[in-house]
C-alpha cells in the first residue's frame, strides 16, 4: 500500500509539471521556453483540455493521416488539381501574350508602311516635293505623337527601366494599364512612321507586359500576394520581354537571351527558360504567318529576307582581304561604341552634379510647409 501511495504522489507531481521541459509561466497562461527548466506551474484550461483529449482512446483517430500537409486525401487531390489549373493558366496567358504581342508589332509595322505611302501622296498632291514635303509631314506626326503621349506620363521612355524594376519585385500596376498600352502603341507607330530612329524593342517589351497583365487580371492579382506567385509573375514578364525583342527583330533566340540578361545576376529555373523560348518562338511564328498572308506568298517567308539576288553586288578578287577589312570595321565600331557609352555616362553624371549643386531659391516664411519648414505655416 505504501508503494501505491508513493506512485500516486509522483503521478500527481508529474501532472503539475509543464508539458515541455522548457515552459515557464509568465502569467495569464503565457509561457516561454527555456532549455532545461523544470519549474512547475498551474495548468491553463487549454492545457487541461489537451490532456483530456490525449487521454481518450480515440485520440489517434483525430491525428492527421500520413499525407503531410493535407488533412484528407480529398484535400490533397483538390490542391493538386488547383496547382494544375494554375500551371495551365500560366501557359495559357503566356501563349496568348505571344500571339497578341506579335499581332500588335505587325500592325505597327504595317502602319509605318502605309504612312510612307500617304507621305508620298501628300507630297504629290500639295506640290511640296522633296525634302520640304517630307519634313513637313514628319514634323506634324512627331508633334501629334508628343501631344498624345504627354497625356500619360507612364508611356514616356523605352520601358526597360520599369520592366527591370518589376522583374526584381517592384510591381508597378499603373504602368500596365490598357490606357498605357494604347497610347504607347500609337506613339511608337507614329514616331517610327515619321522616320525617327526610335528603338522598338523597349516599347514592345513594355506593351507585351501590359498585354500579359490585362489578359487575365485575376492571374496577376492572386499571385502578387505570395512569394511563389510573384515568381510566376516574373516568369510571365520575362516571357513578355522575350516575345517583344523576338517580334522586333525576328530573332526569337535573341529574345530569350535578352530576357535572361535582364535578370542577371540571378539564375533562372527550367520553367523560365522554356517559357521565354516558347513565347519567342510562338511570337515570331505568328508574325511570319501574318507577313506571309499579307504579301500573298505561297510558302512561309523566312524570318530574315533580302531583295539581293544571287550574282548581284560587287565581286572582289581578294575575299580574304575584304573579310579582314570587315573585321577591322567591326572592331573600330565596337571600340567607338564603348567610348560613346562612357562619354554619355560622364555627361549624365556631370549634369546631375550640376543640378544638385544649384541650391533652390528659398521660399517665403509664410509659405513654408509643416513637414519641410519644421513647424506650422505662419498665416498671420
Amino acid at each position: 500500500s505504501s508503494v501505491v501511495v508513493a506512485l500516486r504522489g509522483r503521478m500527481a507531481a508529474a501532472a503539475d509539471l509543464p508539458t515541455s521541459l522548457g515552459d515557464i509561466s509568465l502569467g495569464d497562461g503565457e509561457t516561454t521556453p527555456r532549455r532545461g527548466a523544470t519549474t512547475p506551474r498551474s495548468m491553463t484550461p487549454l492545457s487541461a483540455l489537451s490532456r483530456t483529449l490525449q487521454a481518450r482512446p480515440n485520440f489517434q483517430k483525430l491525428r492527421p493521416s500520413a499525407n503531410v500537409g493535407f488533412e484528407t486525401p480529398e484535400d490533397k487531390k483538390r490542391l493538386m488539381q488547383e496547382s494544375k489549373q494554375a500551371e495551365f493558366a500560366f501557359w495559357k496567358v503566356l501563349i496568348l501574350t505571344a500571339i497578341c504581342s506579335s499581332t500588335l508589332s505587325f500592325v505597327i509595322d504595317k502602319f509605318t508602311f502605309v504612312a510612307g505611302i500617304y507621305r508620298e501622296r501628300f507630297t504629290t498632291i500639295t506640290n511640296l516635293s522633296g525634302l520640304a514635303g517630307i519634313t513637313c509631314q514628319n514634323v506634324v506626326m512627331v508633334l501629334v505623337a508628343r501631344l498624345v503621349v504627354r497625356t500619360t506620363m507612364e508611356c514616356e521612355g523605352s520601358g526597360f527601366p520599369e520592366m527591370k524594376a518589376m522583374l526584381f519585385g517592384h510591381m508597378l500596376d499603373n504602368y500596365l494599364t490598357l490606357r498605357v498600352l494604347a497610347i504607347k502603341a500609337f506613339g511608337l507607330a507614329t514616331l517610327v512612321a515619321a522616320g525617327l530612329p526610335v528603338g522598338k524593342e523597349g516599347p514592345n517589351c513594355h506593351m507585351a507586359a501590359c498585354i500579359a497583365r490585362n489578359l487575365d487580371p485575376d492571374f496577376v492579382n492572386k499571385r502578387s500576394r505570395s512569394a511563389q506567385g510573384e515568381a510566376q509573375i516574373n516568369k510571365l514578364f520575362m516571357a513578355a520581354c522575350a516575345v517583344g525583342v523576338g517580334a522586333s527583330w525576328s530573332a526569337p533566340i535573341g529574345g530569350v537571351i535578352f530576357a535572361m540578361e535582364l535578370m542577371l545576376p540571378q539564375v533562372q529555373d527550367f520553367t523560365s527558360y522554356w517559357g521565354c523560348f516558347l513565347a519567342g518562338i510562338s511570337g515570331s511564328f505568328v508574325y511570319e504567318i501574318y507577313r506571309t498572308w499579307t504579301e500573298g506568298a505561297t510558302t512561309l517567308l523566312p524570318l530574315m529576307s533580302t531583295n539581293v539576288l544571287p550574282g548581284e553586288g560587287s565581286e572582289t578578287t581578294v575575299p580574304i582581304l575584304r573579310l579582314l577589312l570587315d573585321v577591322c570595321l567591326g572592331v573600330i565600331c565596337g571600340y567607338a561604341g564603348g567610348h560613346w557609352i562612357k562619354m554619355h555616362a560622364r555627361c549624365a553624371k556631370a549634369f546631375k552634379e550640376w543640378r544638385l549643386s544649384v541650391a533652390p531659391a528659398p521660399r517665403p516664411a509664410g509659405l513654408q510647409e509643416p513637414l519641410l519648414g519644421g513647424g506650422e505655416p505662419d498665416i498671420g
